[in-house]
């Protein structure tokens, strides 16, 4: 994919994708962005999708709350991107799921 940047110099994308083992994953998930072969950046993500199976669901949200409880993974439910898991991101990760949009595929969130 390609784009033409802005008048800063800045081009911004929207990635669909998915993950996978993510109930084995500890500590923060990271998107890395490569041109040509060449690393660009990286930023933390945090995915709605834990279990790894059609979007986000039931499961998700109590594997999240496991999370939450036990501070065993706080990087992969973190989508507020604050180094913690709190209210705020249960908010966001019921309002992303309740959107519709990810009952096949659960968006990824990079703050």
């Amino acid at each position: 994919m390609s784009k033409l940047t802005d008048a800063a110099g800045r081009a911004q994308f929207t990635i669909v994708g998915a993950g996978s083992n993510l109930v084995a994953q500890a500590g923060p998930i990271t998107a890395k962005f490569h041109a040509d072969g060449v690393l660009l950046g990286s930023a933390p993500c945090a995915i709605l999708d834990l279990d790894g199976m059609n979007g986000a669901g039931a499961n998700d949200v109590s594997l999240w709350l496991q999370d939450y409880g036990t501070l065993q993974n706080p990087g992969r439910g973190d989508y507020d991107g604050n180094g913690q898991l709190g209210a705020n991101d249960l908010s966001l990760w019921l309002v992303a799921a309740g959107s519709g949009r990810s009952s096949l595929s659960a968006p990824a969130f990079c703050p």
